[in-house]
């Protein structure tokens, strides 16, 4: 059984590392992780730590090139750590773009220590955030990493997202943060002025769109968006056209399309597809899973967090990333541990015939969560099958 396949591929290496060839040019790789096959390893370690030192005895394998963690347990302690393999480079070049292959001194061989790395524990203001953001902006003032004790040469990121400028503002504002106030920051769905998504926007605010009615009707539209998602919102169908080009212009790290050209396009999309340019939200975004289709709140980069697609060929938007799984966690004062959780639709997705399909998703659209049976007489309260994997009848 099987087959032979014979095929021939240019393979190029050199002492930065592996080598590619291309129309541009020919180019040398050195990245972090180069090797590194511990993960699964630490993995395991992070989950069976039962305090912190522990855990963070199992961070210090530094199997990860970049992801960071958020720590909390029973006694109270919170950390967050800008965990990455960031390598010790010379410093001077400019390390963002391209740099000459024949130098050997540019071949880095270390990465920073765990200890070198930006990270918060227990700070004075009482909590951290980690929204895909710069890590020396994680916590209120005073409390957060000083970018300028760093050298250029490490480069860790300095993007703010929405999500970060709104958790920050909304989290500063409390003493302390209730279990309320957390399931309420958790499913907040609005845009912060100061965010990079807004202020696209809000470049259109002072535009002339001398006779063009139907522009400036849509421009006044979007001077009074109270920048949130919610399910009646008349003008978040505009703006999230809008700021969509942005957010994806970001991720690709390009320059955003000229707003104007955006505005005009989204204008035209809502009065051809949806036959207005202020359909209420909850027409436009959706949670669609099989046969179930019902109005979502949030949007692109707010913390709740919905990206759709859809919008030029349907005139609505299918829900396609953002919320998945998660879960609140909470120690009361003596220790005992809570979790909730809830999914966008069940836990059999890949299984249509299933009733655990998408039986989740009323509840995820309602922004409630339930109890994921973590507990043995949880389990067994709501059982409805057990066998074993062998068993051809179940």
């Amino acid at each position: 059984p099987g087959f032979v396949w014979t095929f021939e591929r240019e393979l190029l290496r050199s002492a930065h590392g592996p080598v590619m060839r291309t129309d541009a040019g020919t180019f040398a790789i050195r990245y972090a992780g180069m090797g590194e096959i511990r993960q699964p390893e630490q993995w395991l370690r992070m989950s069976k730590a039962e305090n912190y030192r522990q855990w963070h005895s199992a961070m210090s394998m530094q199997s990860f090139a970049s992801f960071n963690f958020v720590y909390a347990d029973r006694t109270g302690k919170i950390a967050f750590l800008h965990n990455s393999l960031t390598p010790v480079r010379l410093p001077g070049p400019d390390w963002r773009g391209v740099l000459p292959g024949d130098d050997s001194r540019l071949i880095w061989h270390e990465t920073l220590d765990l200890s070198a790395l930006p990270q918060v524990v227990d700070p004075p203001s009482g909590f951290v955030l980690s929204a895909n953001q710069s890590p020396f902006h994680v916590s209120a003032l005073g409390s957060n990493p000083v970018e300028s004790d760093y050298p250029i040469e490490h480069g860790f990121p300095t993007r703010m997202t929405n999500r970060a400028y709104r958790g920050l503002a909304l989290f500063e504002a409390l003493s302390p943060i209730s279990r309320s106030d957390m399931r309420r920051i958790k499913f907040d769905n609005a845009y912060s002025e100061r965010s990079r998504s807004y202020r696209y926007v809000a470049s259109l605010f002072g535009m002339d769109f001398e006779g063009r009615p139907e522009l400036q009707a849509a421009r006044d539209l979007l001077i009074g968006w109270d920048r949130k998602t919610d399910f009646d919102n008349r003008a978040a169908a505009l703006a999230v056209c809008i700021l969509g080009a942005e957010w994806q212009a970001e991720q690709a790290g390009l320059e955003p399309p000229p707003v104007r050209g955006e505005f005009e396009r989204c204008v035209a999309i809502l009065r051809e597809k949806v036959g207005r340019i202020d359909p209420p939200w909850r027409e436009v975004n959706r949670l669609v899973h099989a046969d179930f289709d019902r109005a979502i709140q949030g949007g692109p980069d707010v913390l709740r967090a919905v990206y759709g697609i859809g919008l030029e060929d349907e005139g609505r938007l299918h829900d396609v990333g953002g919320d998945g799984l998660f879960f609140f966690v909470e120690w009361d004062a003596s220790g005992t541990l809570r979790v909730e959780s809830i999914h966008p639709f069940g836990s059999a997705t890949s299984h249509p015939d299933s009733p655990h399909h998408s039986d989740q998703s009323p509840l995820f659209v309602a922004e409630k969560t339930k109890d994921p049976c973590f507990e043995e007489d949880s389990l067994w309260r709501n059982l409805e099958s057990s066998y074993r994997p062998q068993e051809a009848d179940r």
